[in-house]
């Protein structure tokens, strides 16, 4: 699918705020409503936009600990390993994402924990499974996501560096 300026533009509002209505966007951009739900459309059916999603206070839930945990896996079969470290969530540990990496090692689990007790009882957990050889731990301490727009760049999108 080729994106212009406006398609970017409309993706650019709705990180910012996934419930920002067509009508809101179309004000904004000096678009007609109409046309804003029409791009709208074809980047979801497209698939550039996938869903919309909530950003969760985890703190506010009772998870103030964020830890990053890497491992350093021996394993052939990752799908299976992914599925063996989702039954390790509790409901004082839930595991946000996990992801294969490149590097000395091969996964990184994004966790929020109420406390570092049971951090210390996944870190237990996936020594004990024979495919992780090694864990590196490093707690979040301050998280910020930057709001870098998107630009055209060539035939695709690109992040950029500065703000438009």
């Amino acid at each position: 699918m080729q994106l212009d300026e406006i398609d970017l533009q409309i993706i650019q509002l709705l990180r910012q705020d996934g419930r920002m209505t067509h009508e809101a966007i179309s004000k904004q951009l000096g678009l007609t409503r109409p046309a804003i739900h029409k791009r709208v459309q074809k980047l979801t059916d497209s698939g550039t936009i996938q869903r919309y999603k909530a950003e969760i206070d985890w703190e506010k839930l009772g998870f103030p600990l964020y830890a990053m945990i890497n491992l350093w896996v021996n394993a052939s079969d990752f799908q299976a390993l992914f599925a063996e470290i989702k039954t390790m969530c509790t409901p004082s540990l839930y595991i946000e994402s996990s992801e294969r990496i490149t590097g000395q090692y091969s996964i990184v689990l994004r966790v929020r924990a109420k406390s570092t007790l049971d951090l210390t009882i996944l870190h237990d957990k996936l020594l004990a499974t024979n495919e992780i050889k090694e864990t590196l731990t490093s707690m979040i301490l301050q998280r910020e996501t930057p709001e870098i727009p998107l630009t055209l760049s060539g035939d695709s999108a690109e992040l950029a560096s500065e703000k438009i």
